[in-house]
C-alpha cells in the first residue's frame, strides 16, 4: 500500500501524463486547492475526495492506494 505522500506523486504523474494541471483537475473536480498540498504533508484526503480524483484520471482508488497496478 502507498503512503499518502506517495499518492500524491502518483497523482501529479498521471496528471503530468495527461498534461493537465492539478489545479485544473482540483477546480473540475470541486475540491479545494490545498488537497494535494495536505497529501504531500501526510494528511489521508476522504474517501469521497479520493474517489473523485481516481474517477477524473479514469483510475481505481485501489490504484492510488496501490493495491492493483492498474
Amino acid at each position: 500500500m502507498r503512503t499518502v505522500q506517495e499518492m500524491a506523486i502518483l497523482i501529479k504523474l498521471e496528471l503530468k501524463k495527461r498534461q493537465i494541471t492539478a489545479t485544473k483537475m482540483l477546480l473540475d473536480v470541486g475540491l479545494s486547492q490545498d488537497v494535494l498540498a495536505n497529501m504531500q504533508k501526510g494528511s489521508m484526503p476522504s474517501a469521497d475526495k479520493l474517489a473523485k480524483i481516481a474517477q477524473y484520471l479514469g483510475a481505481s482508488t485501489d490504484y492510488l492506494l496501490g493495491l492493483v497496478d492498474e
